[in-house]
């Protein structure tokens, strides 16, 4: 009795430490914020490459102030959002959380935006906080190819 109570609190703990521990891993994958659908960098840019969608990644930190800004200015106008979920990937990366990919793309401060073609290829970067306006324009740039000669 007491070696059938101990194999099942045993299974009941590995089934639910899969289960937390699987948690982030799928919630993070496709998180949709400020009306934004976010993606993880892994899923985002294999979701743009079957969809053959242009991606725009996002690299903030939690103690950055301008990327607060971002997110409570520029990341809840309708416009905006419209634009990103239809015409585009979004991957937002913690640079302070994901190294490896705030390292492969030389962020050196935040807030910093890229944009990728849809084999992940880059097109360009700006960096700073940008006004809704500002970054509509730039998004309409990208999403026109504007930048090809």
């Amino acid at each position: 009795m007491k070696g059938r109570f101990q194999s099942a609190c045993l299974a009941l703990f590995i089934v639910a430490g899969l289960l937390i521990g699987g948690a982030p891993a799928i919630f993070a994958a496709d998180q949709t914020r400020d009306g934004i659908r976010w993606f993880s960098y892994d899923q985002g840019l294999a979701r743009a490459k079957a969809q053959q969608k242009k991606v725009f990644l996002h690299f903030y930190t939690n103690w950055c102030r301008y990327c607060d800004m971002m997110a409570a200015s520029t990341f809840v106008d309708k416009k905006v959002i419209d634009t990103l979920n239809q015409d585009f990937v979004s991957i937002r990366v913690n640079s302070d959380e994901v190294r490896d990919v705030a390292g492969k793309y030389q962020v050196r401060g935040v807030p910093v935006s890229f944009f990728l073609e849809a084999n992940g290829g880059q097109i360009g970067s700006r960096p700073g906080f940008l006004q809704p306006d500002v970054f509509l324009r730039l998004l309409e740039f990208v999403k026109a190819e504007g930048y090809k000669p």
